[in-house]
């Protein structure tokens, strides 16, 4: 039992390293990719449309492009939600990895311990 829940936790952290990089370049690249987070991402009625320059004069200038969730009257900038969702898998796989290690697996001797004369 131990081993199962040891492999299962160690495939959680995997996935969400994984998903890191994903999400990260989805949201620059592709944000139809990541459109399964919009019920995170975005405010109710809004869907993640594009990747847009913000312009110049803008007062936030995190990255050079900004990931949007519109609909047909708002526009909403959630590039720091997409961060924060990066940040959320990297915590995720850290408490997988520490939890896995405290599942220790069941030490076993050997049947016989061989003797020398």
């Amino acid at each position: 039992m131990d081993s199962a829940a040891r492999s299962a936790l160690t495939w959680v952290g995997r996935l969400c390293l994984l998903a890191i990089p994903f999400v990260f370049i989805s949201g620059l690249a592709w944000p139809q990719g990541i459109r399964a987070l919009d019920p995170v991402l975005c405010p109710s009625g809004l869907s993640i449309d594009k990747v847009e320059d913000p312009g110049e004069g803008t007062i936030s200038r995190i990255t050079s492009y900004e990931v949007v969730c519109r609909s047909a009257d708002r526009l909403t900038v959630v590039t720091g939600k997409v961060f924060a969702v990066m940040g959320g898998l990297f915590l995720l796989a850290v408490a997988a990895y520490l939890l896995r290690e405290r599942i220790t697996p069941a030490f076993r001797a050997p049947a016989q311990v061989p003797t020398r004369r």
